[in-house]
This record gives structure tokens, C-alpha cells and sequence, in this order.
């Protein structure tokens, strides 16, 4: 009897010695360590449908490849390196289409911009993908500059929410591009337009979250004062769900589309950085949900507007491409929660 009341006694340390036991033969993975391998299936699954994507596509589009390029620039900086296939291709794509971009300066006015956000998702991989400025570079600044309304707003492109719709988008990111590339000689030009840009930002009001996530991102890309940035900032905080994601729109549950680009945006704007206990549980909404494939899968909610092909991306239907998308901004936000450091001994 007293045999057995000593066994139930020392009962929970022999369960503890062997957890401990258990843990040296199979450690728990450091938080670092789950974000890298998480952003490691991500781009490289992203990278693979990417190439794909252009084989089939013959393009570069935003779902698959700009996107992409960004959160890959900001993972060399982490030091993770990946298939150098992927790169030597999209290098070898943006410079074609620089080439196939220049015949349109023959083509149309300078009136308009006939890529619509695409010359300005175009500059950034050119920027991405450090591309000097040149002829090219110069041409597409005008196409977006003589897109630019009167009021510093942007025209907008087709409706296919999330993503292409509403003006903050096509402002913030047409800004955005102008400022990277637009020559010295039209600095007094630039400076004007991006006060009158900066002004639109702050007296409009989103109507969606896309559209407040754009909102604070261009004020940040416009300079515009710290005290406004953050203002805006603290609105999409105050989104944030008990889960740690962000919904595209109330009525539905978090996303990581929506989760990923709040936390860029935010990251973006130094308003939350990676150890704060925001941005921490996104990172953990985001590593709970992503799929052992490496994608975050989501449902397409508008009518499809190109014809559909598989460019082998989960999950492998009509509801790819927004899942690439996703799987682009989560991918953005994670490697933003990695530190500068780790390709440093």
C-alpha cells in the first residue's frame, strides 16, 4: 500500500523527467524558427506557381509575381535565399516588358495611363528588382502622373474586391511609384501632386478595410505627419479580432489576406514593430491557418475577369489566384516578423 501511495506521489516528476527527456531528443521549435520554415514553404510554393504563371500567363501579375518580388527583397534581407531560377526569370520578364512597354509611348497619349495599376506594380518590381531608372521608367512616371486626377486621388481600376477596387489603392500606390522613379526635373511637379495626394488622403473616408489599409499606407508613402499616420493606424488596431486577424469586411471571419496586409501596412509605417503583442498574435493567427502546403487558401467572392488556368497553386480551382494573393500578403507580413540578423554568425 505504501509502495503504490509513493508511485502516485512520484508520479508527476516521472512525467515531468520524461517531457524533459522528450524535449531534448524533439526541442520545441523557437518562434523564429516557425516563422522562417513558414515563409520558407510559402515563397517557394509562391515562386514555383509563379513561373507557371508566366509560361501560361505570359504576364506578370500581381497575385503571383509582384507581390512576390517584394516579400523576396525583404527575405534576402533575413537572409533566406531561394530557387535561383525564379529570379533569373523575372528579371528576364520585367526587362522584356520594359521593351514591350516602350512601343506604347507610340501608341497612346500621354493623357492617360493604358496599364492602369499595373504601370505602378510594374515601377515596384523594377524597384525591387533594383532596375536603374531610364527612358522606360521615365515614360510610365508620365502615365501615371497624367493619370492623377485634379484632386491628387487616382483613377481606379476594374472592381475585383478585394484587391483592384475603390481610389485609396490606385493613390497610394500610384504616389508611391511616381516617388521612386520621377526624374529630378520634375521634382517641383511631383512635390505638388503629392501634396494635393496627401490632402485627398486625409480628408476622405474608407468605406472598406482595403481602402484604410491604403489609406495609411499612401499617407506614410506622402510624408505625411506622424500624428495623421498614426491616427489612421490606431483605426485599423482597433480592427483587430480577439484571433489576431483582421476580416475584409465585418460580416466575415478574419483572413489572412486581410490579416497579412494589415500587418504590413502597419510594420510599413513603424507603428507596430515585431515584438509588439498586436503584431504577435497576427503572427500567430497566420501561423495557425497556413496550410501544410505552404498556402492560405481563401474563396474568391467577385466574378472572375480573365480566363481561368491552373497555374498549380492551392487549391487548384477557380480560387487560386486570390489564394496566391493571400498567401502573398501573409508572406509579407511574416517575413517582416523575422530580424534583420539572421544571415548574421
Amino acid at each position: 500500500m505504501r509502495k503504490t501511495s509513493l508511485f502516485i506521489l512520484l508520479l508527476p516528476v516521472l512525467i515531468a523527467l520524461a517531457a524533459i527527456s522528450l524535449s531534448w531528443d524533439h526541442p520545441i521549435p523557437t518562434r523564429e524558427a516557425q516563422v522562417k520554415e513558414s515563409v520558407t514553404r510559402s515563397l517557394t510554393l509562391l515562386q514555383n506557381s509563379s513561373l507557371v504563371f508566366m509560361r501560361k500567363g505570359g504576364c506578370l501579375s500581381c497575385h503571383h509575381e509582384m507581390f512576390t518580388s517584394m516579400a523576396c527583397q525583404i527575405a534576402d534581407t533575413k537572409g533566406l535565399h531561394f530557387d535561383p531560377r525564379y529570379r533569373a526569370q523575372r528579371v528576364h520578364m520585367l526587362d522584356s516588358l520594359q521593351k514591350e512597354y516602350a512601343s506604347l509611348f507610340h501608341t497612346f497619349s500621354f493623357g492617360s495611363d493604358p496599364l492602369g495599376l499595373g504601370s505602378a506594380y510594374f515601377l515596384l518590381n523594377l524597384y525591387a528588382e533594383k532596375f536603374p531608372p531610364s527612358p522606360i521608367t521615365d515614360g510610365l512616371v508620365n502615365f501615371l502622373i497624367n493619370s492623377g486626377r485634379p484632386d491628387g486621388s487616382f483613377i481606379p481600376e476594374t472592381a475585383r474586391p478585394p484587391f483592384s477596387s475603390g481610389v485609396f489603392h490606385p493613390t497610394a500606390v500610384g504616389i508611391h511609384a511616381i516617388r521612386l522613379y520621377a526624374p529630378l526635373t520634375k521634382k517641383t511637379l511631383v512635390d505638388s501632386l503629392t501634396a494635393k495626394t496627401r490632402h485627398w488622403l486625409l480628408t476622405h473616408t474608407p468605406s472598406t478595410h482595403q481602402e484604410l489599409v491604403f489609406q495609411l499606407l499612401g499617407l506614410n508613402w506622402c510624408d505625411a505627419a506622424q500624428d495623421d499616420v498614426r491616427a489612421v493606424a490606431e483605426k485599423l488596431k482597433s480592427l483587430q479580432q480577439p484571433d489576431g486577424s483582421w476580416s475584409e469586411v465585418p460580416a466575415l471571419p478574419g483572413s489572412a489576406y486581410a490579416t497579412g496586409e494589415s500587418l504590413y501596412a502597419l510594420y510599413e509605417c513603424s507603428i507596430l514593430h515585431r515584438d509588439d503583442p498586436a503584431f504577435q498574435r497576427g503572427v500567430d493567427f497566420l501561423l495557425r491557418t497556413q496550410g501544410p502546403d505552404g498556402a492560405w487558401v481563401q474563396i474568391s467572392r467577385t466574378f472572375p475577369t480573365q480566363t481561368f488556368f491552373n497555374s498549380d497553386f492551392p487549391p487548384y480551382d477557380e480560387n487560386q489566384f486570390i489564394s496566391a494573393f493571400a498567401t502573398s500578403w501573409a508572406s509579407l507580413a511574416l517575413v517582416n516578423a523575422l530580424p534583420d540578423s539572421l544571415s548574421q554568425p
